[in-house]
């Protein structure tokens, strides 16, 4: 059965009524009449004449100056509307305005109006600050403010409906004299001021430099509201601020900061850049108060994912709080009511992955029930159709509405489907669901690779990991096609999976589907996908976490080799056998005091050592590793073989990242019970050693190398951002490794004309000189 809503709202009533319609455009003169003769912004905003009438902005950016709008008022069922033309994009640019100057301002005089449909960002403050009441604000696009992107203040009554808010940072704020950069900017601010409250339907806010929802010191004469609405990763370390709109505008204030140093959330002194340029907002996904002030606030059906610290945080309100049917996923605390004030009522709510315990303390618990924490049901990935994020920041549906997922939407036959009590919100079934999605009775067909290993990279006669799909939801059965020679696939009823497995039998790149079958019209898809690499390729072991993001530049770029293959093995393992690989590599991702990684020390093969923290002294005992922010090092051989090919650039420092993010280029400061030639060393220290070379032979404090050791230190923080060159070093370092050619004209011949490149199992080659070369550079004749 079917619960009205008991809690106050404000209803929102379309009403088709006769009105005049005017136009604007960016370069406006006309009179302001029809679509033909558009008006300028300012001149248009002065000729409403009555409720019920429109402003239509032709598509364009308006390059505005701070924009008030003030004395206008509609009624109700009349209210004054201000739109971007339909299928057109109005963009209200707000950069010109100096830092601390405010984009559109909504005055006190205002009320029934309509904003809808369109884009304001870059202003000096807030690119929305709205002042007045029984205003409708929809399907709006915020960000990139020097503060909060959308704000309320000392109005009430007003709805904000669909309205996306993000990436605001407010980069210059001070605390005296010590930096609090990111301490303001959030997505919607609505705070430190006593008046009704506001409702907020389908809005999200991302990647803010301070809070998703912040109501510090509001004093409600009527309650807020906030219905599924979403907090996504609010409060992220560092921003990027070289192509960012207010550049220009606040050049001479990064010119200042840029290359001074400061000490940054994690306790780090970094020297400032543009690309690292860092925040220390809270981060935060729903505030509710704070100041010890009284904010009655109902939030429901809302999500907060992956925001720095609390995902719903009570901040010392002392009003009333309904937190309903809402959900926490990969917050530092999902759900954060932790003081002596307040009351707290919690019911159906879903807490999964939080990196800290949650806390549902409050002065007064009055309810506080059928929570996962507190349920006997728990909560565990298998509950949901998916954890993939990415659906969090789809494109909006033509009516703004958010686009449908299955994103936290619970899975077939979990317990949490029905496990809630009646608050006096709408559900479907014989009871509400937990969380922040009602099961609408519909059941979709789904499909998951279980196994986590769907793309695998393998030489011709290795046999492939086996493949796990599973199908759930409405689905009844998969299919599978394009499988390669060798490759077969059983299905089992009773799991409800789908296993490839097998031999290839000729090298190429394959692409597998595996498709659902059900009743619906639509039935998902998943690909596996194949790299067979020839019979007589190296093998590449790459010593990681698998999965680690950390890595995809480097193994993307690597795996560009049809002469060998790289294999990824786990790090924690300290059983695995590598007497078949060609060559170790030691990645930089995991923790230095892995289990694998101790037992490799002295092993008998080549090794790669990306991560010099492995040298210490309570690990494999051969130095003292550092941590440097270092983008580029200094080269003390550039004779050495492993940069050929690789124009070095003044005083021989070559870059190896485009930005840092915490910490760049490692380093070994002192060695213990080892000389060695310093083959390069990061930039700001010529003393520390970043790459080394142990041939054969050589006596580490104790050990002796069988096998040839080099050590080139990056740190996994700035991996992502490894530069080409970083990338051309690493795969030279495998071909010295591999005791293969190391080509001096690499590129010439990148440069050669395509006509001159053919594909070959699959693969690229560039025939050149009577020789053959794959598109890394690298002699490849006797491997075809």
């Amino acid at each position: 059965m079917k619960k009205i809503l008991l809690f106050l709202s404000l209803t929102i009533v379309n009403i088709t009524i006769t009105a005049t319609n005017y136009y604007a455009s960016p370069n406006g003169n006309g009179n302001g009449l029809s679509y033909q003769t558009p008006a300028s912004l300012s001149t248009a905003l002065t000729m409403f004449r009555t409720g019920g009438d429109t402003l239509y902005l032709l598509g364009g950016q308006y390059d505005l100056p701070n924009t008030s709008i003030q004395n206008t008022n509609g009624i109700a069922a009349k209210r004054k509307v201000i739109s971007g033309f339909p299928g057109e994009k109005a963009i209200l640019d707000f950069r010109q305005t100096p830092y601390g100057t405010r984009g559109l301002q909504i005055k006190n005089t205002c009320t029934y109006l309509h904003i809808k449909d369109m884009t304001l960002r870059y202003s000096g403050k807030n690119n929305l600050y709205n002042e007045g009441s029984y205003n409708l604000f929809e399907h709006l696009d915020i960000y990139g403010s020097a503060d909060t992107g959308c704000q309320m203040k000392n109005g009430g009554n007003n709805i904000i409906k669909n309205v996306d808010s993000h990436d605001n940072f407010d980069y210059q704020t001070m605390s005296g004299t010590t930096a609090n950069f990111g301490g303001n900017a959030d997505g919607f601010a609505d705070k430190q001021f006593t008046g009704n409250g506001n409702h907020y339907i389908g809005c999200r806010a991302w990647n803010n430099s301070d809070d998703g929802w912040d109501f510090f010191q509001r004093v409600s004469s009527s309650q807020t509201i906030i219905e599924n609405c979403v907090c996504f990763q609010n409060g992220a370390p560092y921003y990027d601020m070289s192509q960012h709109g207010r550049y220009l505008t606040d050049k001479s204030w990064f010119d200042q900061k840029v290359g001074t140093q400061m000490v940054d959330r994690y306790g780090n002194t970094i020297t400032i850049t543009l690309q690292q340029y860092p925040n220390q907002g809270n981060g935060n996904g729903f505030k509710m108060g704070g100041g010890y002030t009284n904010h009655q606030i109902l939030i429901h059906h809302s999500l907060a994912v992956g925001n720095y610290a609390r995902g719903f945080d009570q901040n010392n309100n002392d009003g009333t709080m309904y937190v309903y049917n809402c959900s926490g996923y990969l917050n530092s605390y999902n759900f954060g009511f932790t003081t002596a004030y307040g009351t707290n009522y919690m019911r159906n709510n879903i807490s999964l992955s939080g990196r800290n315990a949650d806390q549902p303390k409050s002065k007064t618990i009055a309810a506080n029930e059928h929570n996962t924490w507190n349920s006997g049901y728990g909560c565990t990935a298998a509950d949901f159709q998916s954890l993939d994020t990415t659906e969090i920041l789809a494109p909006r549906q033509a009516d703004g509405e958010l686009a449908a997922g299955v994103f936290m939407r619970l899975a077939d036959g979990s317990s949490l489907i029905n496990a809630g009590v009646d608050v006096g919100l709408d559900y479907t079934g014989i009871a509400p669901d937990l969380g922040c999605y009602e099961t609408d009775g519909y059941i979709r067909p789904s499909i998951t690779c279980t196994s986590l290993n769907s793309e695998q990279w393998l030489i011709l006669g290795d046999s492939i990991e086996a493949i796990v799909f599973q199908w759930g939801g409405s689905a009844t059965r998969l299919t599978c096609s394009n499988k390669p020679e060798g490759i077969t696939h059983k299905i089992s009823n009773n799991n409800k999976t789908l296993t490839l497995s097998g031999i290839p039998g000729i090298a190429g790149d394959y692409v597998i589907t595996v498709t659902t079958q059900s009743e619906d019209d639509v039935n998902p898809s998943l690909s596996a996908i194949l790299h067979v690499l020839p019979a007589d390729a190296k093998r590449i072991a790459y010593v990681t976490t698998p999965g680690a993001g950390e890595d995809a530049a480097i193994l993307n770029h690597l795996r560009q080799s049809n002469t060998w293959c790289i294999y990824t093995t786990d790090a924690t393992n300290n059983n695995i056998d590598y007497s078949h690989f060609d060559v170790i590599v030691l990645g930089s991702k995991p923790n230095s005091g892995a289990a694998g990684y101790a037992s490799l020390k002295g092993y008998s093969k080549p090794m790669l050592v990306l991560k010099p923290f492995l040298f210490k002294n309570t690990v494999w005992n051969w130095g003292t590793a550092i941590n440097t922010s270092d983008l580029a090092i200094h080269i003390a051989h550039p004779e050495h073989i492993i940069f050929r090919g690789i124009q070095l650039g003044a005083d021989n420092t070559l870059t190896l990242f485009k930005k840092c993010t915490t910490n760049a280029v490692t380093a070994i400061s002192t060695w213990t019970g080892i000389s060695t030639e310093i083959i390069a060393s990061p930039t700001s220290n010529l003393s520390y050693t970043t790459i080394a070379d142990f041939a054969p032979g050589s006596n580490l404090n104790g050990t002796t190398l069988t096998e040839r050791l080099l050590m080139i230190g990056i740190s996994e923080y700035s991996t992502a951002d490894i530069s080409e060159d970083g990338l051309s070093l690493l795969s030279n370092a495998i071909l010295y490794l591999l005791g293969e050619e190391i080509v001096t004209d690499t590129e010439d011949i990148h440069t050669e004309e395509i006509s001159q490149k053919e594909l070959i199992n699959g693969h690229i080659i560039i025939r050149r000189g009577g020789n053959i070369y794959n598109v890394m550079g690298q002699k490849i004749n006797n491997t075809l």
